[in-house]
């Protein structure tokens, strides 16, 4: 997958879990301490986060990174 096709899944994928989750750009900038400039971009599809915004992102939002990223349609994350 190329940069902007990865920008545009993280985006929608990010969006589709804000959505469920009842969760603001804002709401997820407090809990995560991540800035809402960056969360805004992340969900603009203008940057790819870094590994450690994006598991926690996923973390608070209850889904894998891997779903995020588009490598699987299982949102679920797997403990084993």
């Amino acid at each position: 997958m190329d940069k902007e096709a990865l920008k545009k899944t993280i985006s929608r994928r990010l969006k589709t879990a804000l959505f469920e989750a009842g969760m603001s750009c804002c709401a997820l900038s407090r809990v995560t301490g991540i800035s809402a400039t960056q969360i805004y971009c992340i969900t603009r599809a203008q940057s790819i986060p870094g590994a450690e915004t994006l598991m926690m992102i996923a973390d608070t939002l209850g889904c894998s990174m891997d779903w995020l990223m588009g490598r699987t349609d299982c949102k679920e994350v797997h403990n084993g």
